[in-house]
């Protein structure tokens, strides 16, 4: 597996990743409306600073991940190409998460990610790759109200 940082060609295409049935929450507004409502990947300079791919060894897009330092902890979102979910590919994407944290902010141990409640699938795998639930709260998200859990990783 390679890990590199996303294009902007690449972040039009998971911007097209499209999630079926409960998860289609998970599906992004088109590329212009997230321009005009100035999401961090679609700014250049954030992109290639805190958002990477994992990439296959025929260069295809498994994943993607973003990396953003907070000062007290790396808060971290990522995704999975809906194509290959279910496929045991989530450990490798953990796995790359973790290593580019301790490699790009080598002082900060703590790595918080956020999932809703009814991704069981997702919350298994964070588990399975030493994340715990520290909190559960209701958030306003796109598509209305939702539960979700913070899971908190802390690297030796």
């Amino acid at each position: 597996m390679i890990i590199k940082n996303i294009s902007e060609i690449e972040a039009k295409e998971i911007s097209l990743w499209k999630y079926l049935g409960e998860y289609s929450v998970y599906n992004y507004p088109s590329w212009e409306t997230m321009c005009k409502q100035n999401w961090a990947i679609t700014i250049d300079n954030v992109r290639v600073i805190e958002y990477f791919g994992l990439y296959n060894t025929l260069n295809i897009l498994i994943g993607n991940f973003r990396l953003h330092n907070t000062g007290e902890f790396i808060l971290v979102s990522l995704a999975l190409n809906p194509s290959l979910c279910g496929k045991g590919l989530g450990n490798e994407l953990m796995n790359a998460i973790k290593n580019q944290s301790k490699i790009k902010y080598p002082d900060i141990t703590k790595i918080v990610l956020e999932v809703r409640s009814f991704n069981r699938r997702a919350i298994k795998c964070y588990q399975k790759n030493g994340f715990k639930i520290e909190n559960i709260y209701i958030k306003d998200t796109l598509t209305g109200k939702d539960i979700f859990f913070k899971m908190v990783y802390y690297s030796a």
